[in-house]
Formats: C-alpha cells, structure tokens, sequence
C-alpha cells in the first residue's frame, strides 16, 4: 500500500520520464506527441488485471525492458492491440490499416516502448540516486494471461506472486486528434520495493523540509 506522498512522489518522478519521452518522440515523428500519466497504483499479480480494466483474453502488445543495479525488475508497456495498431499508423505514416504483425509495426513499438521505458526508468534512477543498467526491450503479442508468463514476471521475482509488488499507471499519448492509452507496469521484489520506498520517502522528508 502506498501512501498518498509516496504515491504522489512516485507519480511526478513517471510524469518527468514521460515528459522527456513524448519530447523524443515529437522529434522522431515530427509532430508534437503529450504523454502524462495521471497517477499510480500498486498492485500484486493476481490483482492486476482489474486494476488495468483488462480481460485475460484481451489482445495486448507488450514491450518489456529488464534493468538492474541498487533495484532489480522489469518495466513493461502494454498496449491494447487496437490501441498499438492506431499508435503504429501514426508513427508509421500509414494511412491503411494495420491488421497483422509486421516487422514495421513491432519495429515501432519497441521503438516507443524503449524510448517510454528508458526515460522512466532513468527519471527514477536519477532522482533517486539510484544505479540501474537496462537490458534490451523485447517485444511480444498476446493476451495477458500469456503475456504476464512470456514476460518472465514469475521469474524475475520469485514463485510466489505475494513477492511481487507492480507500480502501474496509465500511459495517455495525444498525437494530433488521437488519443492512445496503454500502461507503464514497473516490477519488483520485495526487497527492491521497500529500497525504493526508503528512497521514496527520504526524498519527500527532504523536499517538506527545504
């Protein structure tokens, strides 16, 4: 459970990430693309489709990227399939629909996904003082009961999914008159969490008393 400076702190520290992510993207595709995130949750594995309004069966794109240092996990961006298509058409230039895989759609996926990734987790790392390194983004398709396995969410913490604490938050991407929302999952293990929520906290005691 978060509390609401903690939940505040980690919300403004992903909105900075986005914010440099939406400016590398309006560079790459030449029009202006906003990206913010509008707050963060908590949750554990078993709960996170409720938390993301997602069926099991629903049709995802996932871009997962693994980092390690002072805090090990993996952050993943998922995307709604219809949702990745229309961001896909967009950076692509395509005016036709995207109705199959193809290595320009998941080119450009991962593209976002490493760029989105990359700027959030460097926020973090940044301004809480801590080391990460990044492992290349891997892309998969699939619902999320496939997805979460594929994605080695299990194995990147431990069995037992009570280890597993995700930081969630809606992603929302406005590109001329589109809007396109996916999710910014960022995982840990227990041990990871409580050192980011001691550096959390230290940050905010910091910041009341300046």
């Amino acid at each position: 459970m978060l509390t609401d400076l903690q939940k505040d702190a980690l919300t403004e520290i992903i909105n900075i990430g986005v914010g440099r992510a939406g400016s590398v993207l309006s560079e790459l595709v030449g029009t202006i693309v906003k990206l913010h995130v509008p707050s963060v949750g908590l949750t554990s594995l078993s709960k996170l489709p409720e938390c993301l309004s997602l069926a099991n069966e629903a049709e995802l794109a996932s871009v997962r990227q693994n980092f390690t240092g002072t805090l090990d996990g993996r952050a993943i961006l998922l995307f709604p399939r219809e949702s990745g298509n229309t961001l896909a058409r967009q950076l692509i230039g395509e005016d036709s629909d995207i109705t199959s895989i193809d290595s320009e759609r998941e080119e450009a996926l991962t593209e976002v996904g490493n760029i989105l990734l990359n700027s959030v987790l460097g926020s973090m790392s940044n301004i809480l003082n801590q080391r990460l390194e990044y492992g290349m983004p891997q892309y998969n398709e699939g619902a999320l009961k496939k997805l979460a396995p594929n994605d080695n969410i299990h194995d990147t913490l431990n069995d037992n999914e009570d280890d597993c604490h995700i930081l969630y938050a809606n992603a929302h991407f406005d590109i001329e008159a589109f809007r396109i929302t996916g999710n910014v999952l960022i995982v840990f293990d227990v041990t990871s969490f409580n050192q980011l929520l001691t550096r959390v906290d230290k940050m905010s005691l910091q910041t009341e008393e300046s």
